[in-house]
């Protein structure tokens, strides 16, 4: 019995560091592909979540991101519980993202991202790599649901909140739908006005009020960024005027 019990607890902190260690795991560290094929069969593990995600690691490490996506999909089809899926479908998309293969890489964040049992900072960098990766792969659908979450999370630092309403308002103007891309721009300038998303929004204000001859909306937005000392004040002074 004593023998089993501790097994058992070393088979439960296995499978937590492999976790743990799938969600920190950083995308900056993924090497270029190295020469690989399918999985052999002396290589494989058991068919236990924890083993293949671990495997999945070491795979990334060595640049074998075919094996990695394969071994990735074994520890998801093997996890008991969605924070176990979740990690496995983070780094699937990891190592899709690595490959390039935004569409792939983008479909893995969001599926996680949906997962009801999904850690928060699970969640949070799931739509992240979601928002990123469907961009990158021209999924407008998925970058809008994606972004609209960031916008409005809790969890997302204001940076990532400020980069997500401008990502929305671009999208908003390209549509050709002019109010609902004011009133975020006007959102970020508001909430966000010392990040770079906000100088941005302030120069799409200023180009709107012109056009508008809405000198006082101008003048109000002017002030505002002068107050606050704001770096493109002086700037958008100068564009205003000429």
């Amino acid at each position: 019995m004593g023998k089993v019990r501790v097994l058992t607890e070393r088979k439960g902190c296995y499978r937590w560091a492999a976790v743990i260690l799938a969600a920190a795991w950083p995308l900056a560290c993924v090497p270029k592909v190295a020469a690989q094929g399918p999985l052999a069969a002396a290589e494989t593990p058991s068919d236990d979540h924890s083993k293949f995600l671990l495997h999945a690691l070491k795979a990334m490490r060595e640049g074998r991101l075919y094996d990695a996506v394969e071994a990735y999909r074994r520890a998801y089809a093997g996890a008991d519980t969605d924070a176990e899926r979740a990690a496995a479908l983070l780094g699937e998309g990891d190592a899709w993202a690595a490959l390039e293969q935004y569409g792939q890489a983008a479909e893995a964040y969001a599926q996680a991202a949906r997962l009801r049992g999904a850690a928060d900072h699970q969640r949070l960098r799931a739509w992240l790599g979601a928002a990123k990766s469907a961009a990158a792969a021209g999924n407008t659908k998925l970058v809008v649901e994606a972004s609209e979450w960031l916008a409005s999370s809790g969890d997302a630092t204001e940076a990532d909140r400020a980069a997500a309403l401008a990502r929305l308002a671009e999208m908003r103007f390209e549509e050709g739908d002019l109010s609902g891309a004011e009133a975020l721009w006007r959102r970020l300038t508001d909430e966000f006005s010392s990040y770079p998303a906000a100088r941005t929004a302030r120069q799409r204000l200023a180009d709107i009020f012109l056009a508008r001859g809405d000198m006082e909306a101008l003048r109000k937005l002017l002030a505002a960024a002068r107050g606050a000392g704001q770096p493109d004040a002086e700037g958008l002074h100068v564009y205003a005027a000429t």
